[in-house]
């Protein structure tokens, strides 16, 4: 990587790979952008056998003050080495970092300068988001923003409570895309975020999230200012769609315990929100997947976690009665996706 712009506030970390036929959007959607402060983008190339690198190094010779690649030979996914860690911290220089996957891109050349202003102006921010367009594959349109306009149709501020509320209590599991985010560098060093993020529980976007939840409040700005290009060949959601019932339940139950782990980190401070969603989960898991697999996990969660006294009716009555006749709950809710 090639260092100066010491005066750099913001960084932007994009992963690319395999990505030649989105790479180049996604790069005119870094280098278009008006800021009053400098930035750079640190474009992680996973050892693309395509033509991702080629496209890259065009612009690394057209903007070298903002394009800073770094270009692997060896897949460091298969590998299995955290990226952010091992190559993100040790090379970001801003104040704050944004983030951008290859196969995404920002559609407003406003939106670092509309986030950075933001966190700029409120202290007590540590992290800023913004809705998010859904595209399918060849760049048209869906009619799906992320959040979706029904949920959040307003600027607002999300205290850590609010929004433990949304993620946890309330059916959007999935409230911003990472190619929204502009976070404080030290909610990423944090060491809270490192330990998160070792133990491999929670997709990186959800320990971005989670720890800034915990550094600070959110700021939400309702504006698209960014896409998300729905099942692309090599994205996470064309690679999950391919999983067995197996793989997929063992996913689950995966990020089941991020989240209760995520709990005992921050000291419980969300521990009827956390675990009661853990629970009701778990029981609509039972309509599809495994229920020995179900049970087993259960009885291990029962132990350590009771169901909260404030969980609603409807989650108290469907957890008696999986308790009790657990094949007649498959049998009467049927099979419904997760």
């Amino acid at each position: 990587m090639k260092k100066n712009n010491d005066n750099v506030k913001v960084t932007v970390w994009c992963l690319a790979y395999n990505h030649e036929k989105y790479i180049r959007t996604a790069l005119e959607g870094f280098v278009n952008q008006k800021t009053n402060f400098a930035y750079e983008v640190i474009i992680h190339d996973d050892a693309s056998t395509d033509k991702t690198a080629e496209i890259i190094r065009e612009y690394e010779e057209k903007f070298p003050q903002i394009i800073k690649p770094i270009y692997q030979t060896q897949n460091q996914y298969q590998l299995g080495v955290l990226k952010s860690l091992n190559f993100l911290l040790p090379n970001l220089k801003g104040c704050y970092v944004a983030f951008c996957e290859g196969d995404d891109y920002w559609c407003d050349e406003n939106k670092l300068q509309v986030c950075y202003d933001c966190l700029e102006a409120d202290d007590k921010l540590a992290i800023c988001v913004h809705k998010t367009q859904c595209l399918n594959d060849d760049g048209t349109l869906i009619n799906q923003t992320i959040p979706p306009g029904d949920v959040c149709d307003r600027d607002r501020i999300f205290k850590p409570e609010d929004f433990a509320d949304w993620i946890w209590k309330s059916r959007i599991t999935y409230p911003f895309h990472t190619s929204s985010f502009l976070v404080r560098r030290e909610v990423l060093e944090a060491q809270f975020y490192r330990k998160l993020a070792e133990k491999r529980l929670l997709n990186g976007d959800e320990v971005i999230l989670r720890s800034a939840m915990i550094h600070g409040n959110i700021y939400y700005v309702d504006k698209i200012m960014s896409c998300r290009r729905l099942w692309t060949i090599n994205n996470y959601n064309n690679r999950f769609k391919k999983k067995s019932d197996e793989e997929k339940l063992k996913f689950w139950l995966k990020t089941l315990d991020g989240d209760l782990l995520f709990n005992e980190m921050s000291e419980k401070r969300f521990d009827d929100r956390i675990v009661t969603y853990v629970y009701r989960r778990l029981l609509s898991m039972a309509r599809t997947y495994d229920v020995e697999r179900i049970i087993t996990y259960l009885n291990e969660l029962s132990k350590t976690h009771p169901l909260p006294s404030t969980a609603s009716w409807k989650i108290k009555f469907a957890y008696w009665m999986f308790r009790a006749f657990p094949y007649a709950y498959r049998g009467i809710f049927g099979k419904s996706k997760n």
